[in-house]
């Protein structure tokens, strides 16, 4: 399995750097994307890093937020065939807050009737809402949401949300899914922002496929965190487990630092242009 990433906060190379995710995945018979970026930027990316964007089987949008999802009307006109899939919630009208201004970082509200969007979700005893298109788009590979949250999340969510009507709610992230890949003796996570929480996105993946995971890929979002409790707790509680953290994007890099002062190798951050073979 090799997972490229294609747009990250940082570029370490001549690749385009932006505020984002996106990952290209190849495993032994699929070829898929996981998140666009904000832009269009990840289509030149992945021309550099010798991705043929057509080749790709499907998509997958883990929430709906304009830093991870922004690239898929890009992506629609550069791959004629492979479908996107998404959250039913992945049009909520998301907001972010900044000394006191909020401002809208969702989806583009246009594309949400395009016929190559799927939606899917987990079954009705176990997802936030009832069953819309459970679809688990290849072998061993698996989307979910959470069901339950045990492990607290991320102080930085605090200043994000959702309107309803004309009132601002707190955003629980309903709209937020996960992917997990079982092959050969790799059990990998890929997570976007883990705005649920990393430990609870693990726990049922785990939950899932019935056995630890070896790895995970994405964002921590702790960009901004200054409880270093917080991340101190997370750091020992990501440590017990038998698992590699390629970590990136939404992480930020002082948190980074201090999770790798505390999970030394255990913990790798990958930029953009960086390809992880597992």
């Amino acid at each position: 399995m090799q997972i490229h990433v294609v747009i990250d906060n940082i570029s370490h190379c001549a690749l385009g750097a932006e505020h984002g995710l996106c990952l290209f995945v190849q495993t032994e018979e699929h070829r898929f994307f996981f998140d666009f970026g904000q832009t269009d930027l990840f289509l030149s990316n992945a021309q550099a890093m010798g991705i043929d964007v057509e080749s790709a089987d499907f998509a997958i949008v883990s929430h709906g937020h304009y830093d991870h999802g922004g690239g898929i009307e890009a992506f629609l006109h550069a791959n004629a065939h492979a479908p996107v899939f998404l959250h039913p919630e992945a049009f909520a009208r998301c907001y972010s807050e900044k000394e006191g201004r909020k401002r809208y970082i969702g989806l583009a509200p246009a594309l949400q009737g395009h016929p190559r969007l799927h939606f899917v979700t987990d079954s009705p005893s176990q997802g936030f809402h009832p069953h819309t298109e459970a679809h688990a788009p290849a072998k061993n590979i698996e989307i979910f949401s959470l069901a339950h949250r045990t492990h607290p999340l991320s102080p930085a969510n605090g200043r994000l949300f959702v309107k309803l009507g004309d009132t601002f709610l707190p955003d629980d992230f309903r709209h937020e899914q996960s992917v997990v890949i079982s092959e050969g003796d790799r059990r990998v996570l890929l997570a976007g922002c883990a705005h649920g929480g990393i430990l609870n996105i693990m726990e049922r993946a785990e939950q899932l496929i019935g056995a630890s995971l070896t790895d995970v890929v994405g964002g921590l979002h702790l960009k901004g965190v200054a409880d270093e409790r917080y991340i101190t707790q997370l750091a020992t509680a990501l440590a017990a487990r038998p698992c590699h953290y390629h970590t990136c994007h939404c992480t930020g890099e002082e948190a980074y630092e201090q999770l790798r002062q505390l999970l030394g190798p255990q913990i790798s951050y990958a930029s953009a242009g960086s390809v992880i073979r597992l």
